[in-house]
């Protein structure tokens, strides 16, 4: 039995060292394939103990590999490098264009003006029912 749990880090120890050349390449898909592998050795093996050391150890590397990207990636938005919005609750990076201050001076004003507008309209209608409401009283 000790000869197949020493086989079985050995089997191990080989796909680790391929997961972190394939997480350190940002291979996505191949990361997955590795992690797949050790977890169906582990299976088979009916190594409870290990599988479940594995799967801490490698979420760790996952999450260590993400906190490296989203540095990086927050680097980059403060440089001004590229404009994104990070959503840490969702998990999502929003990137957009580079918007000049002319543009948005200019979006700023358009939506003044359609705010005055619907406050415009909405005055109308008030002033409206006044007159309705004036009118029904007096007769």
């Amino acid at each position: 039995m000790e000869n197949g749990v020493g086989n079985l880090e050995a089997q191990i120890e080989l796909i680790l060292n391929v997961e972190k050349q394939m997480r350190q390449a940002g291979d996505v898909a191949g990361t997955r394939k590795v992690v797949n592998d050790i977890l169906q050795l582990c299976f088979e093996a009916g190594a409870w103990k290990t599988l479940n050391e594995h799967i801490v150890l490698i979420s760790k590397r996952r999450g260590q590999l993400k906190q490296e990207a989203e540095k990086h990636l927050s680097d980059m938005v403060v440089s001004k490098t590229l404009v994104a919005k990070i959503d840490r609750p969702m998990g999502v990076v929003c990137f957009q264009a580079a918007k000049d201050s002319n543009d948005i001076l200019n979006s700023w004003a358009m939506n003044l003006e359609k705010l005055l507008d619907l406050v415009e309209k909405s005055c109308h209608q008030i002033h409206k029912e006044m007159m309705v409401h004036k009118a029904a009283l007096r007769v």
